[in-house]
């Protein structure tokens, strides 16, 4: 391994330590309605933004990031979660990067030899 593959590994590492310390987050927006003796329940999603893993976003925050979709007739709830596809396919992109970088900066010379015959 060269110096140039050893660097491209120790960039994907600290890649993958910043995917996992700043995760993406989803907010739902959770509103009822009370009506006739029944609760209707409905639901809106929204990406919100990237937090640290040990600071989720607050209520404020997700507060603000619904605030253009108030209705004075529903109560309104709030919750954050972690986007699992999104943060999947951001490890998967620079998975991919990684392995194709590192096969582009290998030596060429030694490219399809056995280890033990490397001249």
């Amino acid at each position: 391994m060269n110096p140039t593959q050893k660097t491209i590994i120790f960039i994907a590492l600290i890649l993958f330590l910043g995917c996992g310390i700043f995760v993406p987050y989803d907010g739902t927006q959770i509103y009822k309605t009370y009506g006739y003796g029944t609760i209707n329940i409905a639901k809106s999603n929204s990406f919100i933004g990237y937090f640290p893993i040990f600071n989720p976003p607050s209520r404020e925050t997700l507060f603000k990031s619904f605030s253009n979709t108030k209705d004075p007739g529903f109560r309104y709830e709030y919750e954050s979660t972690i986007s699992i596809p999104r943060l999947l396919i951001q490890i998967i992109i620079i998975l991919i990067l990684t392995i194709g970088l590192v096969l582009l900066f290998a030596d060429k010379k030694n490219m399809g030899k056995p280890a033990y015959k490397k001249e």
